[in-house]
């Protein structure tokens, strides 16, 4: 029984090494530093060490403050914000997202164990806050936009 299929196009992205960093450190009361980098073969085995020149560790340098700000750029807008969007705090430990929702008739799905059939129904006009971890909503009484003093429905 020979059905070998291929199933590497499964495995999603395949990564393939290019490069290696080798950290070494003098041992003693001064504790120096010395980086040596490695190109890959095909194979993906290290060839052509050398010093870490001035050009590679800024190059590494920038993609790691690309990792940082990708990890800072919660809640940072690229362009027009819609209207529905109230208000943004974009700050990294507290940052929150206030938007609305007008009512709408939508698909809603429940659980098996609600014993609640899916299907469409008529939700109300919505305030929704959210944060990195929690997502608050309340009901409003009407589909204009709210302000500081519209009263929130749970």
């Amino acid at each position: 029984m020979n059905d070998a299929t291929d199933i590497t196009e499964d495995f999603g992205t395949l990564y393939h090494p290019k490069s290696a960093l080798v950290f070494y450190e003098a041992k003693g009361t001064e504790k120096s530093m010395y980086v040596e980098h490695f190109d890959m073969d095909r194979g993906g085995n290290p060839i052509n060490a050398h010093p870490l020149s001035v050009k590679e560790a800024n190059v590494l340098a920038k993609s790691l403050q690309t990792d940082e700000e990708k990890s800072q750029a919660f809640l940072k807008p690229k362009g027009i914000l819609p209207t529905n969007v109230l208000h943004i705090n974009p700050s990294n430990d507290k940052g929150t997202v206030l938007w609305y929702t007008k009512a709408q008739q939508r698909q809603l799905y429940f659980v098996d164990g609600l014993g609640i059939t899916n299907g469409k129904a008529q939700v109300p006009a919505m305030l929704w806050i959210a944060n990195k971890s929690s997502l608050t909503v309340f009901a409003l009484a009407s589909d204009r936009r709210p302000t500081e003093k519209t009263p929130l429905h749970y």
